[in-house]
């Protein structure tokens, strides 16, 4: 039952349920940081394979990386080897053609991992804070202690669905606003559907879940229709008799 008074369906805020504010988007957000923060990118592009690998040892040694510092220095090892094998040998040898090839796909390959692992690269830079920025002392204790069971997503405040695994705050203020739309969730399958998680997500989030049912009913906090009167007892009266003056 639909009504501007906030019934059922209405949209608007329920009682107890706050919407905190939406979180400052991250700089990261912006298209030109990205571009600043990808110039590493142009060793691979413009460095004709020699000066690929130096990328990766840029951003490895930064991230603490080995899995791309590593690929730096492989890309740096065979690209050089195939520059030496291609400028020793004569032009007209079958090892100078070999060499060009290998030159030519380290090129290629370091060009497409650099493409791959770029938004990892600007991941991590988003959440970097050097060591002069970090707060001294102790972290301060957390304000919720967790659940023992399951978290009820029509209870749970906002802090607790921002610490569920891949949910974090901005799928937590979309929780809390489709909560207040839909006055609760009926179940778990519309809690995934109205807010469109992927069915890895929610199977990874199933079981730490759970959502009694809300009592939806118009006539539930409405109090009980009074009773009809009761007949009067004894014979009803006789009406008069309208008399001629």
């Amino acid at each position: 039952m639909n009504g501007p008074d906030g019934g059922f369906g209405s949209g608007a805020p329920q009682a107890g349920w706050v919407v905190p504010p939406r979180p400052q988007s991250s700089p990261a957000a912006s298209l030109g940081w990205r571009v600043r923060h990808s110039w590493w990118l142009l060793l691979s592009l413009l460095g004709v394979g020699c000066f690929s690998g130096v990328g990766f040892l840029y951003i490895g040694f930064r991230a603490r990386r080995p899995s791309w510092w590593v690929s730096g220095v492989g890309y740096l090892v065979l690209s050089w080897a195939c520059f030496i094998v291609v400028v020793a040998v004569p032009q007209d040898h079958y090892l100078a053609s070999v060499g060009a090839a290998l030159w030519l796909l380290t090129w290629l390959a370091s060009i497409v991992h650099a493409g791959l692992i770029n938004s990892a690269w600007l991941r991590w830079r988003a959440n970097y804070v050097p060591w002069y920025a970090e707060p001294v002392g102790l972290a301060p204790a957390p304000t919720w202690a967790a659940p023992a069971g399951p978290l009820d997503v029509n209870t749970a405040t906002y802090e607790q669905l921002a610490a569920l695994p891949a949910i974090g705050p901005e799928v937590a203020h979309r929780i809390l606003i489709e909560r207040q739309a839909r006055s609760g969730f009926g179940s778990l399958e519309e809690f995934a559907l109205a807010l469109n998680l992927p069915p890895h997500q929610f199977a990874g989030l199933r079981h730490q879940l759970t959502c009694p049912p809300p009592d939806r009913s118009p006539w539930a906090s409405s109090p009980p229709p009074s009773a009809p009167p009761s007949p009067p007892s004894g014979p009803p009266p006789i009406p008069g008799r309208v008399m001629d003056v």
